[in-house]
């Protein structure tokens, strides 16, 4: 399930604007993308909010802007509708809000039904509307908030009490930068606690290795119909001890990359099973040994092709962030997250990045950590702080982050430049006599 259309109309009394949101097919592993633009005022960012705050239920955003109508249709055809009309008794003002036949009538100056004995008619719309779009994931990324968040996750460098392990990192990495530490800290043993984005890395890479399908769109079938298909259509099949030790070679090269990573590779014996499949060759039984060990190959190649799904997503992140950020050192492990490390290996905590810098690994991580599909990743002027080369590859960047995933980007933005390689995806609001 993935949004097709937002419509809003009288947007401030005068604005009309109709989104056509692009979506995929089922095992079309590619994000989709959407960049508006447009003068100031127009409601780039409004429309950011309205889609999340419909999605939520939540209309205070319909309650303190002028409009006439609005929906947001689903890839399912459903659609919900938000008016600013009057109430039943044609008196009071108020939001009208239908879905599925289904209509509500909620007080236009706060949250609430316009009528108290609605209250359960409300809690039903809600429950049903919830249950039937909670395959929508709509994250909302306010780039200036971000640096409010930054500063409030900040600690003090002269901190007059004890200091906990947390601030003591945060010391040495000012030292590493800016010279000697206090007497006091330097026996300190050091300790990065872990940030926010650390954690959402961390829970990515603990649950993609559970259930790779909800992080990846690809057309491999599942395993154990796989193997039952090797084993039931293929009777005539001659296994040669060779070459299943050739493949045995490969998979233990292929899961070297693993160990970047602190991923587990699946527990098994390359040694051992090389031993039997030699000793085998010859033996009455040899066929059916070899069979088994054909099937079990299969299963080890097809967990191994799901953890190179996660490495080959976590690689394209690495990658990427170097060529943006060339001073500092920033990789992934799975019992850290994310580890920030500068000049003699001192590390950093995310909220002593500068304000840049935190807003581009915060792009890019809720890239990486996107879902297969009915994520929805809303970005408000992506381009703040950063220099204008950032600019124009952030889009990029951000696209190849969410590497066999499908997201829907919808970026607001003044600088249509960062998307001057994607025309085709740049919808320009305007007002009707522009």
């Amino acid at each position: 399930m993935q949004l097709e259309e937002f419509q809003i109309t009288k947007l401030f009394g005068k604005y009309d604007h109709t989104i056509s949101f692009p979506h995929r097919a089922e095992n079309d592993p590619n994000p989709s993308l959407v960049v508006l633009h447009g003068k100031n005022g127009i409601g780039k960012t409004t429309i950011l909010k309205m889609i999340d705050g419909i999605i939520k239920l939540d209309f205070n955003i319909y309650r303190a802007v002028p409009f006439k109508q609005s929906h947001l249709k689903f890839s399912n055809g459903a659609k919900i509708k938000v008016e600013f009309t009057k109430g039943p008794n044609k008196k009071e003002d108020s939001l009208l809000v239908t879905y599925k036949g289904k209509k509500i009538y909620l007080n236009y100056h706060h949250s609430g039904p316009l009528n108290e004995k609605d209250m359960q008619t409300m809690d039903n719309f809600r429950e049903r509307f919830y249950s039937e779009t909670s395959a929508i994931n709509y994250e909302l990324i306010n780039t200036e908030r971000l640096s409010q968040q930054n500063e409030e996750d900040d600690r003090p460098y002269n901190a007059p009490h004890e200091l906990t392990p947390e601030e003591v990192v945060y010391m040495r990495g000012r030292a590493a930068i800016y010279g000697r530490l206090p007497s006091r800290v330097r026996k300190k043993p050091l300790r990065v606690q872990p940030g926010k984005l650390a954690i959402r890395v961390r829970e990515f890479l603990s649950e993609a290795q559970v259930n790779y399908r909800n992080y990846f769109a690809t057309t491999e079938p599942d395993l154990f119909p796989k193997i039952l298909e090797r084993i039931t259509g293929e009777k005539e099949k001659k296994y040669k001890a060779n070459e299943l030790i050739k493949r045995i070679n490969s998979l233990s090269k292929r899961e070297k990359i693993f160990e970047h990573f602190g991923l587990e590779p699946e527990s098994w014996n390359k040694d051992k099973l090389t031993s039997i499949l030699r000793e085998s060759s010859g033996k009455a039984s040899a066929d059916h040994a070899l069979m088994i060990a054909d099937s079990y190959l299969d299963y080890l190649e097809g967990k191994v092709a799901q953890r190179e799904l996660i490495t080959n997503r976590l690689s394209t992140f690495e990658e990427i962030i170097k060529t943006f950020i060339t001073d500092k050192d920033i990789s992934i492990n799975s019992k850290e997250g994310l580890i920030i490390k500068i000049q003699k290996n001192a590390s950093l905590r995310e909220s002593q990045l500068s304000s840049g810098e935190y807003h581009l690994l915060f792009l890019l991580v809720s890239a990486l950590v996107t879902k297969r599909s009915g994520t929805v990743i809303a970005i408000d002027e992506p381009e703040m702080s950063m220099h204008i080369s950032w600019q124009r590859k952030l889009v990029d960047a951000i696209l190849k982050c969410a590497s066999m995933a499908q997201p829907q980007l919808v970026l607001a933005t003044h600088s249509p430049d960062i998307a001057a390689e994607f025309p085709e995806n740049l919808v320009n609001l305007v007002e009707k006599n522009d």
